[in-house]
């Protein structure tokens, strides 16, 4: 997977959007997307990357925060299925 050209994450006050910066005529840039702190943290892994699986993000948080790696990989399925459907990541 990968992440969506031309997005990018920005902070404001304790909240974290994912903000579309495609030229404004294209029809998908419309959404800003709040995420909570650990999928901010996830997203700012993941949109380094040029490409990912749900395993290495999963072991890299279990490496950075105390989870459970089953857990991890259960939680990564759910964002990433919602993260798909939003256009936000994509298959390589």
């Amino acid at each position: 997977m990968k992440t969506k050209p031309n997005l990018t994450i920005q902070t404001l006050g304790s909240r974290f959007l994912i903000v579309d910066e495609s030229p404004a005529n294209d029809p998908e840039a419309t959404a800003i997307h709040t995420l909570n702190p650990t999928a901010a943290a996830i997203w700012s892994h993941i949109a380094e990357l040029p490409s990912f699986t749900l395993e290495q993000v999963a072991d890299w948080l279990v490496e950075n925060f105390e989870v459970d790696p089953a857990r991890a990989r259960a939680d990564l399925r759910a964002l990433f299925a919602q993260w798909q459907t939003q256009s936000l990541i994509l298959p390589d």
